[in-house]
């Protein structure tokens, strides 16, 4: 009996460490919730082990002749005729032959490293007004790893903020995580978004442009690009930036809001093109619940000819 070195190693091994869940339903009854969960952190480590199994070997049979054909051309004077010309050949058979052996295989182990204590307090703001709650929340501690998930009605905008501290007491970590909930009105923010910029136009001495709804406009970040086209030389970008709240005027009109952004330098004779893209000021990784709502910025472009 062989002994065959053969190291076998799990692809993409994920080893789950022991594991703990909380879930809740919040319909805006209460403003917080306190929760602990209990883990254990663990690690992979790898051992070799002797095994039996069964391998194989090419064991020389004998010989077996083979034939085939080949058709030649041949020309005699002008003549030409297809010749059949027999060829063989003796060609080496094998035969695969199964045999007892020894493999080590690498194994992984998980290891305990310490305990995990999770200390949950959640905090939940105050509703918008006249916007339902219906959310399912779900708690999950693997190992050391704390998230909070949300099965959301799509009604809202749930912000987080998450406060962490961690602390050893011998053999057990603990973790104490504070999370603070907010809420924006979903239909409400994300509308004009989706409706996209209105009316975006550009004149000597100012750009301006609607959105849809008597929006907050502090609530959303507005990137312009304003760009001179000249005639057989470069590009010349005059704007290039995120505008602040102190650069433009606005206006709530007949459920719209007015947007009026002032150039400090008239423009002069020529070609320029304005690029607007208008987003939620709100990092994503902030916004729980940001795949449910494919939360996503508008863009608009005009063209304008300065005579």
């Amino acid at each position: 009996m062989k002994l065959l070195f053969i190291f076998l190693t799990t692809v993409n091994f994920l080893w789950a460490s022991t594991q703990d869940e909380q879930s809740f339903r919040f319909q805006g009854e209460s403003s917080s919730y306190q929760y602990e969960l209990q883990s254990q952190k663990t690690h992979i480590e790898y051992e070799y082990r002797n095994e039996t199994s069964i391998c194989y070997r090419r064991v020389f049979i004998g010989y077996q002749t083979q034939c085939y054909d080949v058709i030649n051309r041949v020309c005699n004077r002008g003549v030409c005729r297809n010749e059949v010309q027999r060829i063989c050949r003796n060609v080496a058979i094998y035969d695969r032959v199964a045999y007892s052996c020894n493999i080590v295989v690498r194994v992984p182990v998980e290891v305990f490293d310490y305990d995990v204590q999770a200390s949950v307090d959640i905090k939940f703001n105050d509703l918008p007004k006249d916007v339902p709650a219906d959310e399912f929340f779900k708690l999950t501690l693997i190992g050391e790893d704390l998230t909070l998930k949300v099965n959301s009605s799509k009604n809202l905008i749930i912000l987080f903020k998450k406060n962490q501290h961690e602390s050893f007491e011998s053999n057990l970590k603990k973790i104490k995580v504070k999370y603070e909930i907010s809420f924006l009105d979903a239909f409400k923010t994300l509308a004009p978004l989706r409706a996209g910029i209105q009316n975006f136009e550009l004149t000597s001495d100012a750009i301006t442009f609607d959105m849809n709804g008597e929006l907050d406009a502090a609530l959303y970040v507005y990137d312009l690009s304003l760009v001179q086209k000249r005639f057989l030389r470069k590009r010349k970008t005059l704007i290039n930036r995120r505008l602040s709240q102190n650069d433009f005027d606005v206006e709530a009109k007949n459920r719209e809001t007015l947007f009026s952004f002032p150039l400090k330098k008239p423009l002069e004779r020529g070609r320029f093109v304005a690029e607007l893209e208008v987003g939620l000021n709100i990092p994503l990784k902030e916004v729980l619940n940001a795949e449910d709502l494919d939360i996503d910025s508008t863009k608009d472009k005009v063209r304008v000819k300065i005579k």
